[in-house]
């Protein structure tokens, strides 16, 4: 009988472990738009709308969240932060206030929360930033799209970055190539490259441009476009690209051209590299002598040859001429 009753308790206890685990699994959170872009002048009032879908079978509840964030990977990945006394200078959450804290977004449903934001007119940057986000009763990481315009986990934070551009203001703008590595000498192509654009300015870019190289003949021979990616004051980023055909011969010029900022300003590095199939190159070389060596052969054995036969039967032909003179003068 208590063997029953154990076995009982043990089934039920699994039964819930289960049931929890998939009311978990189920909880779906998404935030639209994943990433807020506004104009704003000094001393202006603004305000912005994100809503919170859960695609989830249970409702959620938790708690509206704004803080600012910091960038220190070249990913780009946001990093909130928490009760820390040194923010960037980009930073703007006590910009901006929610007009609820606590929300429960039902099943397949959303809730849409709007935001005040107040433009300081003492701001001096023209990039500011901070994160709005959906934080469940539970805590976990952070989790945003990065570049799309809507996102989803299965997470207890969720949120949207809202960036702020401020007009009526002069700029500092600076973005600069670092870091241009690519292997001097290849075999084949693709070649690999990768660089840094380091956004030296005050707001944030998202710099358009291409990769492409220069043959011997100062040919375009291939051509890359860069991948988007948003760029924070202050901080990198990294690209990489894979440029050209398999077969490639000589020296070639890789050139890196965008245009970044308010005023399209330009940014352009260069590199050189070498691609030579060396392997293949051996190859010819070795079938081209041996080629040489068999038409030098041929032409001993056939062509030599013949000509020493024909030079015998001449010979001949001249022994047997003056054999018939010989007979001709004794009759």
């Amino acid at each position: 009988m208590k063997k029953i009753i154990y076995l009982f308790i043990f089934c039920l206890f699994f039964i819930w472990v289960g049931v929890v685990n998939g009311q978990v699994s189920q909880q779906s959170v998404v935030v639209y738009p994943a990433i807020v872009d506004l104009e704003v002048k000094p001393g202006e009032l603004t305000r912005f709308l994100v809503q919170f879908r859960n695609n989830g079978q249970i409702p959620i509840a938790g708690t509206i969240r704004i803080a600012d964030f910091t960038v220190k990977d070249k990913e780009g990945t946001p990093i909130i932060l928490e009760n820390e006394p040194d923010k960037p200078a980009y930073a703007a959450s006590n910009w901006i206030t929610a007009n609820a804290d606590q929300i429960t977004i039902p099943t397949n449903d959303f809730v849409a929360v709007y935001f005040n934001a107040q433009v300081p007119k003492t701001v001096k940057t023209c990039g500011n930033y901070a994160l709005v986000y959906f934080e469940n009763e539970t805590s976990a990481p952070l989790g945003t799209s990065k570049t799309t315009k809507s996102a989803s986990a299965v997470s207890t934070k969720i949120g949207a970055l809202v960036n702020f551009t401020v007009k009526n203001k002069i700029c500092q703008e600076g973005l600069m190539i670092n870091n241009l590595k690519v292997s001097s000498f290849s075999e084949y192509g693709p070649v690999k490259a990768t660089f840094e654009l380091i956004n030296q300015g005050d707001y944030h870019v998202a710099p358009a441009g291409t990769a492409y190289v220069i043959n011997m003949l100062n040919q375009k021979t291939d051509e890359q476009k860069l991948a988007d990616k948003r760029i924070f004051p202050g901080t990198l980023k990294e690209y990489g690209v894979s440029i050209g055909k398999k077969w490639m011969l000589g020296r070639y010029q890789l050139v890196i051209n965008g245009r970044y900022g308010l005023n399209n300003l330009p940014v352009t590095a260069i590199a050189y590299f070498w691609v030579f199939p060396w392997r293949v190159a051996i190859i010819v070389l070795l079938a081209i002598i041996i080629l040489v060596l068999l038409g030098k052969n041929y032409f001993n054995r056939t062509i030599l040859k013949e000509k020493e036969l024909e030079e015998e039967v001449e010979e001949e032909k001249e022994e047997i001429k003056k054999l018939k003179e010989e007979l001709k003068k004794r009759e």
